[in-house]
């Protein structure tokens, strides 16, 4: 009996631990909505800058406790989805290929074999703003006569709507 009664005072101590307690864990907030806004695609080389474009879009964050999935859908059709998690604070952390994937599937006349991606997302006071930039992308150039360029691609998703602590 004296085991059963430490055992349910140990289990009442960490029922009391939580948000504000110094002791306990913090909670992971919700940022799961979805937010209407703006997609741009911009491309840098030596050449030249260029917008690629910006369209209407819809982006939708699902959370399952810290794990996140946000699909970004431009009105022009296509999506870019990202994975990654949300910590204490509401942090955020995105795998840094679906950039890639998305603009290979954009954009076959470049070659992407050496680029490496960095995403990010920010997810504040119902708002979100994700990035996505691309560096050692190789594109074809007009301006340099068709050339193959070092190419910086920057993708970016701002907008307004339900979540967002």
């Amino acid at each position: 009996m004296t085991r059963l009664s430490s055992l349910g005072s140990i289990a009442l101590m960490l029922l009391g631990c939580g948000d504000g307690d110094s002791i306990g864990p913090g909670t992971v907030p919700d940022i799961a909505g979805t937010y209407q806004g703006e997609f741009t695609v911009t491309a840098s080389s030596a050449a030249a800058n260029q917008n690629v474009g910006a369209f209407p879009a819809t982006a939708t964050i699902s959370q399952q406790k810290s794990n996140l999935s946000i699909v970004i859908v431009p009105s022009q059709g296509g999506a870019l989805t990202f994975s990654g998690t949300v910590v204490e604070g509401g942090a955020t952390t995105l795998d840094n290929e679906a950039g890639l994937m998305f603009l290979e599937g954009e954009l076959p006349q470049c070659s992407f074999t050496e680029a490496e991606a960095t995403n990010k997302a920010f997810p504040v006071g119902g708002r979100l703003i994700l990035t996505a930039d691309i560096v050692n992308a190789a594109c074809p150039w007009a301006q340099a006569g068709g050339d193959f360029l070092a190419t910086t691609l920057s993708v970016r998703f701002e907008g307004t709507g339900a979540g967002a602590p």
